[in-house]
């Protein structure tokens, strides 16, 4: 089998993402799912990806039918890199060995319902390479799971705790506003949590970080970010939102929040008044249109 240029950006997606499904990969390459379809075929036989089967209970969202419909028929199948796949790569130049050594994930009966978060937060990066394709800036510095946590230190106003966001980001926003770059927090909502209790947690971290401004750039390396969360729809986007306005109260930390309903990610939804921040009344933009003219919030 001949290793094309497009079967090799497959397999270095892989090698970064650790999973992700054919409509994805068609949307990061571009190419039709068609042809993404024939190209991961051939790598699978050739050994280098393997296909994982999940049912489509799995991967339903909260928005779906609850019936037995949801019993019967596959998910979109998911592609993982083989120990070969991750070889080849290595071998090229195009991998870290610790990359190399990182074990593809496992997925089966008892934890196939964590995919469906870990697809969602794929959706945000294949959202971000998107939109800085069209930029024209550098790929963006893309962190997630334990490589996105932080410790925060202790201050006069907080004390020592631990930030466990779904990703962080950094990005050169390219031609939009040439020389300047966004950092964001990643957080994803799939509205299957019941109760305030796990936002209040993830909400208090963010406190720990926002309420000593002097601590972003020490553990970011950046002097601003914002907290980007997806959610399932609008209904759940007012609900989230306004329960975050509860939790942060007066504090000015939720400005820094910014909810959208995950279909709405495109490449035009960053100036787009789409985003709801908690304790306000209007959607706004998530990059204001003073951002072209080089003032970046």
């Amino acid at each position: 089998m001949q290793v094309t240029p497009r079967r090799l950006a497959i397999l270095r997606y892989l090698a970064e993402q650790r999973v992700l499904t054919a409509k994805q990969l068609a949307l990061l390459l571009p190419a039709p799912e068609k042809a993404i379809r024939g190209h991961t075929r051939a790598l699978y036989d050739a050994g280098l990806l393997d296909v994982i089967a999940v049912s489509r209970l799995a991967l339903t969202g909260s928005e779906a039918i609850n019936d037995s419909s949801l019993l019967f028929g596959s998910a979109p199948n998911l592609y993982v890199l083989t120990r070969d796949g991750r070889n080849l790569l290595f071998e090229g130049g195009l991998i870290s060995k610790e990359q190399r050594e990182r074990q593809s994930p496992k997925y089966g009966p008892r934890n196939s319902f964590y995919l469906a978060h870990e697809l969602a937060i794929r959706d945000v990066f294949v959202w971000l390479e998107q939109s800085r394709r069209i930029w024209e800036s550098e790929p963006a510095q893309w962190h997630e799971a334990k490589e996105a946590y932080l410790t925060l230190p202790a201050t006069q106003s907080t004390s020592a705790c631990e930030l466990h966001p779904d990703a962080w980001f950094q990005v050169g926003l390219g031609s939009l506003a040439p020389g300047r770059k966004l950092s964001a927090f990643v957080e994803v909502d799939r509205g299957t949590e019941r109760g305030v209790t796990r936002w209040r947690e993830k909400v208090l971290g963010y406190y720990g970080l926002f309420a000593t401004p002097s601590l972003i750039p020490a553990v970011l390396g950046t002097t601003r970010t914002r907290v980007i969360v997806t959610v399932p729809d609008a209904v759940r986007r007012d609900s989230l939102a306004a329960q975050i306005g509860d939790i942060t109260g007066e504090s000015g930390i939720a400005q820094h929040f910014y909810l959208v309903v995950a279909s709405d990610l495109s490449p035009s939804v960053w100036s787009a008044p789409l985003w709801q921040q908690p304790n306000q009344a209007a959607l706004v933009p998530l990059l204001p249109p003073a951002i072209t003219k080089g003032s970046l919030p």
